[in-house]
């Protein structure tokens, strides 16, 4: 065979143009040479490599405390939202409204006028109450100062009492003295009646003083009594006042259950999720939106169409990436899942139902700080690797399946 090719060779060369067609020949061959090594090379590469595929998804970080539902106590159809997904709400703040459906635009309104009307009362009452408040310290003040005034005189008479006490006595006995040296004639009459009279004017001053000590008394007795008068009286006002109050919030009440509900936060935290959307019906008891904690995130929840449930599983790895540091200057988080819903939800008006999953965050690069409940994040969830010649040749294995 060998001998073959090469006389074969031989008459080529012989030929008019076999000299310039084998040179041609030879000056090909080492590059067909080196293409067909490349290619073998690059075939045995192919068949080594290896891609992971990802399925990419739009999430929001969570803390470690499970979300709070938030549900509707008597249902009725969703009149309005306040808030979205990562708005962080404070405690008494109106999240969603409701109404319940049964009443028309009219009777809307009439209810609404109803309402406002007994909210101007109620804050009418309320400034009056007010106003009663400083009244009743004023007057309280005014009562205490005066018993104050009243016992600060007392005091002062009471201290007077034990010298004027002691004077008294010391009159008495120099008229006593007196008295007696004036019976054996040894002091003048006109010397015993002065001294008999100096007596009389302790006395009398002494009278005098305990009589305006029991008048201070007297006086402080009344001022305690008027006080007490005076804030029994203050008391009732106070709680007709409270009574006419308590009975406008009942009023303000029956007619926010006639006309719907308002749903108030219980505590502060970050809107993790809204379940429900404005004109959608709800059940009593059904939730309406979820209140995470705003504590220091460390989990993630995203939605997962049903198209790709199937290559989600839990304890699957993943690559988050947070919207507030990006990417090229801070990396990438690793977590895995942590748990699958059993259940679809509809997302949206005219989407697909999707499911929910809960990603833990395991190893947060050092240069992201203070991530939050609340946050946008996106989640890269890596699927099963595969050779990389199926990713070339998929374009052609669709193509012959749609045959």
């Amino acid at each position: 065979m060998s001998q073959l090719f090469r006389q074969q060779a031989l008459d080529f060369v012989a030929s008019p143009y076999g000299e310039v067609q084998a040179w041609s020949h030879l000056k090909l061959w080492p590059w067909l040479t080196a293409m067909g090594c490349l290619l073998v090379l690059l075939l045995a590469v192919m068949l080594q490599l290896r891609y992971a595929p990802k399925l990419a998804l739009a999430g929001v970080t969570q803390a470690a405390n499970p979300p709070l539902a938030i549900v509707s106590r008597q249902g009725g159809m969703v009149r309005q939202l306040n808030v979205a997904v990562g708005q962080e709400v404070s405690a008494e703040d109106v999240l969603v409204t409701l109404s319940k459906g049964h009443y028309g635009s009219t009777g809307q309104t009439q209810l609404e006028y109803q309402t406002q009307k007994l909210t101007d009362q109620l804050w009418r009452l309320d400034q009056t109450i007010q106003q009663q408040v400083r009244v009743d310290d004023h007057k309280r003040h005014a009562l205490e100062r005066d018993r104050s005034a009243l016992q600060e005189s007392l005091l002062h008479l009471q201290k007077r009492l034990p010298l004027t006490v002691h004077m008294h006595a010391l009159a008495q006995q120099q008229w006593q003295r007196v008295s007696r040296v004036a019976e054996q004639g040894w002091v003048s009459r006109d010397q015993a009646d002065k001294v008999q009279q100096q007596s009389l004017h302790q006395r009398l001053e002494l009278v005098a003083l305990r009589g305006r000590i029991d008048e201070q008394k007297t006086a402080i007795a009344k001022a305690d009594d008027a006080l007490a008068v005076w804030r029994a009286q203050a008391r009732l006002e106070m709680e007709r006042l409270q009574h006419q109050r308590a009975e406008i919030l009942a009023a303000i009440e029956n007619l926010q259950l006639d006309a719907g509900e308002v749903v108030m936060a219980e505590t502060a935290g970050v809107v993790a999720d809204v379940l429900v959307r404005a004109g959608e019906v709800v059940a009593a008891g059904t939730p309406l939106l979820t209140l995470a904690d705003a504590a220091v995130a460390d989990t993630v929840e995203v939605w997962v169409p049903t198209a790709g449930i199937s290559k989600v599983f839990v304890g699957q790895k993943v690559r988050v990436r947070f919207a507030g540091w990006p990417f090229a200057e801070h990396g990438a988080a690793s977590g895995v899942v942590r748990e699958v819903a059993l259940q679809t939800r509809l997302l949206k008006l005219n989407t697909a139902p999707a499911y929910r999953l809960r990603i833990a965050l395991l190893d947060i690069p050092p240069t992201i700080q203070g991530l939050r409940s609340g946050m946008r994040a996106q989640v890269d969830l890596l699927l099963d690797r595969h050779p990389l010649w199926h990713w070339l040749l998929r374009p052609l294995h669709e193509a012959w399946s749609r045959l």
